[in-house]
């Protein structure tokens, strides 16, 4: 039985017919809304390891639901808050009005990937302050490591349709 259905019951209990269609549809228009919901990385477009990710991110998103976008570009300065696109060293996710950031940002991309990358939600369980202390220590070395470009990536035109400039 599916969880949403579980859920629907637990919640509906005691509650008469007309309150429960009511409850019904809230349930389908949040569901919906999630649904219509954006997902946006935003990424240090000058970055070996970030335009890694994104080589990756284009190739398992079957779905498509990423997009990407360069920190340095002007749609990150208009839908992202200003500490945001000077820190180039943190990987941004946005999802609907929700802002996601360094090892939180890498967990909704996994949970977007679905399949078999799920398995490495199981770090979710290691305290946030950890998980970001790691990602901190990977992005303080992540040009010396992966290289530093001259300028931001630039899609071939397969790509552009995922990219947002």
């Amino acid at each position: 039985m599916p969880l949403g259905r579980i859920l629907m019951g637990l919640a509906c209990f005691n509650m008469n017919k007309r309150q429960f269609s009511l409850t019904v549809l809230a349930f389908r228009f949040i569901i919906w809304v999630v649904k219509q919901d954006q997902t946006y990385l935003f990424f240090d477009g000058v970055c070996g390891l970030c335009n890694g990710v994104v080589d990756f991110l284009l190739k398992f998103d079957s779905k498509q639901k990423i997009l990407f976008v360069t920190l340095q570009s002007e749609f990150a300065s208009q839908q992202l808050p200003q500490n945001l696109t000077q820190q180039l060293s943190t990987l941004v996710v946005k999802k609907g009005d929700l802002i996601f950031t360094k090892s939180e940002a890498v967990f909704v991309l996994i949970n977007e990937l679905g399949g078999a990358f799920k398995i490495f939600k199981i770090f979710q369980i290691l305290p946030l302050a950890l998980r970001n202390f790691v990602y901190d220590q990977i992005a303080k070395s992540r040009y010396q490591i992966f290289g530093k470009k001259d300028t931001c990536r630039i899609p071939t035109p397969q790509e552009r349709s995922r990219f947002i400039t």
